[in-house]
């Protein structure tokens, strides 16, 4: 079993490969917080960032920086694209 934990902040966008025991893989890509490059381009890049993998995993954890106000949590929710098929 693997999962795909993304922690999607400001300075930097960090993923961990995760086999339920310990990570045993961990990659650093560009920031994807709402706050640093807006709702769109953060549903983008997470977006890419799972589908580089090209692989299913058992469950995917993203906490996602800048995603604190009401309005924003509401505009993100419109943007999201199911990766699930």
């Amino acid at each position: 079993m693997e999962y795909l934990l993304i922690d999607a902040g400001g300075t930097s966008t960090k993923v961990f490969v995760y086999d339920g025991e310990k990570v045993v893989r961990q990659y650093k890509y560009e920031p994807a917080s709402v706050d640093k490059v807006g709702p769109y381009k953060s549903v983008l890049r997470l977006s890419s960032i799972i589908s580089s993998f090209n692989k299913k995993f058992n469950g995917i954890a993203i906490s996602l920086a800048g995603i604190d106000s009401e309005v924003m949590a509401k505009e993100v929710k419109k943007s999201t694209i199911s990766t699930s098929k």
